[in-house]
This record gives C-alpha cells, sequence and structure tokens, in this order.
C-alpha cells in the first residue's frame, strides 16, 4: 500500500497537485482505467494492488490512461469518492488542509464479507451498507481487527472500525 501512495505522490507531482481519478470513461469507451491505470506508470506493477490477505480480490482487465496498455489487475483497494471522484473532475490536493488525516484508499470488501463492517460508496457514509458493490465498499476488518489505509499524505495506518467511525468527518469529509 505505501507504493501505491509514493506513486500517486508522483501522479500528483506531474499534474501539478491534481490527484487521480478512481475511474475514468470518456463515454465512448475509448479511454476507460481505474486507478491502476491513472498509477500504474509511476508505479510500473499491477501486484501492489494486490493485498496477500485478500482472498477474493476483483480480477479484471484495466488500461492506462492513454488507453495503449491492457492491464490485468488483482484489486484489493478503493478509493475514496471524495478525493478520487468517478467524473471528469480531479481533485486538488492543496484543497485539503489536513492531506495526514484524509483516507485516500482502502481496503476493498468482497462478496463473502458483506454485510459485516462495511462502509457504503467507499466511505461516504458512516453505516454499514444493506446492499453489496465490488466497487463501492470497504471491508474494515481485513487484518484481523482492523485494516490499512493510504492518507493522501502518502502514509498507511491500520484501523479498527470504531476509529473510522467514531471519526468520518476527518477522516471521510468533503474537501
Amino acid at each position: 500500500m505505501k507504493q501505491i501512495g509514493l506513486g500517486s505522490f508522483l501522479y500528483s507531482e506531474e499534474y501539478d497537485d491534481w490527484l487521480f481519478k478512481a475511474y475514468f470513461n470518456t463515454g465512448d469507451g475509448s479511454a476507460i482505467c481505474s486507478m491502476v491505470g491513472f498509477l500504474h506508470p509511476y508505479i510500473g506493477e499491477t501486484k501492489v494492488f494486490y493485498c496477500p490477505s485478500d482472498d477474493e480480490a476483483r480480477s479484471f482487465t484495466d488500461k492506462t490512461a492513454d488507453a495503449q496498455t491492457s492491464l490485468p489487475v488483482k484489486l484489493s483497494y478503493i478509493c475514496t469518492m471524495f478525493a478520487h471522484p468517478h467524473s471528469a473532475t480531479h481533485r486538488f490536493l492543496p484543497d485539503w488542509k489536513n492531506p495526514s488525516g484524509f483516507i485516500s484508499i482502502g481496503p476493498n470488501a468482497c462478496p463473502s464479507v458483506q454485510p459485516h463492517a462495511q462502509l457504503a460508496w467507499a466511505a461516504n457514509g458512516r453505516d454499514r451498507s444493506s446492499g453489496w458493490d465490488e466497487w463501492a465498499r470497504w471491508e474494515m476488518l481485513r487484518h484481523g481487527t482492523g485494516a490499512n489505509y493510504l492518507f493522501l499524505d502518502g502514509h498507511v495506518e491500520s484501523l479498527q472500525p470504531a476509529v473510522i467511525k467514531a471519526n468520518e468527518t476527518k477522516y471521510m469529509k468533503s474537501y
């Protein structure tokens, strides 16, 4: 996860402090990529997007942002929608007053862990979700009593569900 954080910083450095998007599609299908496609040029491999503790990682083929390279991916993580939206809009890193307190990426949940300890739509709500979407849930118990999260400043922290819920306004707010 730390390598993803380093790749995120290299991306935002090259793009004048703009953050990568969680997912992008031009609408005509010509350029579709997720965070993997945006960050691959800075990380150089896709295996860092897989957590060995994730028994049911989502497997798919991504593309680089220029749509020139297909990337087989086993994905264990998901972005927060506030920092990395699914839209044409990138977010500007300096807009966050405290990037060390804002979660960027967390563990993606799988069907077998639903509905225990999941936050809806990549953590834009504090309650457990009633449904499941392979792109939109955080698994909060991946490593026993908690899970690892990457913050916008690049540090990784292991957090328990009660800590995330109690600090929602700090960790998962709109900028």
